[in-house]
């Protein structure tokens, strides 16, 4: 592995515990390309997590024009997740007036946590 894709893998998991916060400083510490490091978390679209624990347990310590584009980036997303998240409501409320029962579930991984079985989560799952 390499420093970047370790800081990346530290700040990636959630929730987060005081515990992690020394390991993601004592990474943060080292030589880091930050610009490898974005374009790591560009890759993965993981870029608004790994600034939310980034920021909470070493903020300070990344390069500002490496903070401006995560910064950049969060807001994004955030606006995104906003305008699905009305559109969510707006389907909601439709499906309702019409009687019809459904469940939102974000890919297979969490129809699986959910039903402990792939094929249970697969279809459209209906009841809120």
């Amino acid at each position: 592995m390499n420093a970047e894709f370790d800081l990346v893998r530290a700040c990636l998991r959630w929730p987060q515990e005081t515990a992690d916060g020394e390991h993601i400083r004592s990474l943060a510490r080292q030589p880091i390309r930050w610009q490898y490091l974005l374009e790591i978390l560009q890759h993965h679209k993981v870029g608004p997590l790994f600034f939310r624990n980034f920021e909470h347990f070493a903020g300070g310590s990344m390069p500002e024009e490496a903070a401006a584009a995560l910064r950049a980036e969060a807001t994004a997303n955030a606006d995104v997740c906003l305008r699905r998240s009305r559109h969510l409501l707006l389907l909601s409320r439709q499906f309702r007036r019409r009687q019809i029962d459904f469940r939102i579930f974000k890919g297979i991984p969490l129809a699986i946590a959910a039903f402990q079985d792939r094929s249970e989560g697969t279809r459209l799952n209906s009841s809120h």
